[in-house]
């Protein structure tokens, strides 16, 4: 059947994205972090409405829309507004809602796989079999990279509101220490300005207690009681069938920003081979790295590989199907 083109739409937890699944890159992104679920759905459809005559341009009457959304976390409720807010859409003749964890995946050149996904409020640990997602193993943690940021302006002279500010500094100079007790990182001296302030920051021990907290969370009051990242990744691979554990201590992705301090792949293979000896790993652990994290873009590159897949379409609901 002629479907027209697809719009990829692509929440995500800090900002999210819409474009056409033939373009490599988004038309429209849209900062979604601290929005109201429904505003964020709002800022889409007014997006969508002016789709005719500005930013996507569509010049078919009828479109597709591939949604990718989570499944960990998600309640009935928010998967059926969901449901009734694509269809609710101008000019949509189908629609196919994807999980993000099997996006990164395809974007990987994968289809089974442990996904780590380490978003702004979020952490996600995602079992793959096959492009379906083992949601009795997934594991999720409310804690994310906005809070590590709140974390950095917690132990530096700068204003908490100076929240972009902090984001930058702890990706430009934070990294995970092999040893953190042993470790004494060199002393950095940064410039930080804004319209109406400067401040000068010294930065020392900070750079590696940040991201440490992913790995003891004791470190940070709002994550104390709460597990470490190998803690989840290790409880989520044991809740998997015995078969699959060794494929997913195999096939580990890492997905979002929160992944990309240095560092981290090496100490999370380290600190997994010590939780998952024996049959759990019998060939060891690997972590990949999804293409397009630097950008929050991993989901988004798997949503176009998908769009253009042959077996899409049968994939998709029609509008037809709802009544």
């Amino acid at each position: 059947k002629e479907r027209g083109k697809v719009i990829i739409i692509d929440r995500g937890d800090y900002e999210s994205r819409l474009g056409w699944a033939h373009e490599k890159e988004p038309r429209v992104v849209v900062r979604t972090r601290g929005r109201h679920w429904h505003q964020l759905l709002g800022a889409h459809e007014a997006y969508l409405q002016m789709a005719s005559v500005s930013q996507l341009r569509v010049v078919r009457p009828l479109y597709t829309i591939l949604i990718t959304d989570s499944s960990v976390g998600q309640t009935a409720l928010q998967t059926y507004d969901l449901g009734c807010y694509i269809f609710a859409l101008p000019r949509v003749r189908a629609a196919c809602v994807l999980d993000t964890a099997v996006l990164a995946l395809r974007a990987a050149e994968l289809s089974t796989g442990l996904v780590v996904d380490i978003g702004a409020s979020s952490t996600r640990v995602v079992p793959v079999f096959e492009k379906h997602v083992l949601t009795h193993a997934a594991r999720m943690c409310n804690f994310g990279g906005e809070d590590l940021t709140d974390y950095m302006l917690s132990l530096i002279p700068i204003p908490t509101h100076w929240t972009e500010e902090g984001r930058r500094i702890k990706e430009e100079h934070c990294y995970v220490a092999w040893d953190y007790k042993a470790e004494r990182p060199e002393m950095v001296q940064k410039k930080v300005e804004r319209s109406d302030a400067v401040r000068h920051v010294v930065l020392r021990q900070e750079v590696v207690m940040v991201p440490e907290v992913h790995f003891k969370p004791h470190l940070h009051h709002e994550r104390r009681g709460h597990p470490s990242l190998q803690a989840l990744i290790a409880d989520a691979v044991k809740a998997c069938d015995p078969q699959l554990r060794p494929l997913m201590c195999q096939n580990i992705l890492l997905v979002g920003r929160g992944t990309l301090f240095a560092g981290l792949r090496e100490r999370l293979a380290a600190e997994l081979e010590w939780l998952l000896p024996g049959a759990h790993a019998a060939q060891g652990v690997r972590i990949h790295e999804a293409p397009g994290r630097e950008v929050n873009m991993s989901a988004y590159y798997g949503a176009r590989e998908f769009a253009r897949s042959p077996g899409f379409g049968a994939m998709c609901m029609e509008c037809s199907d709802m009544s």
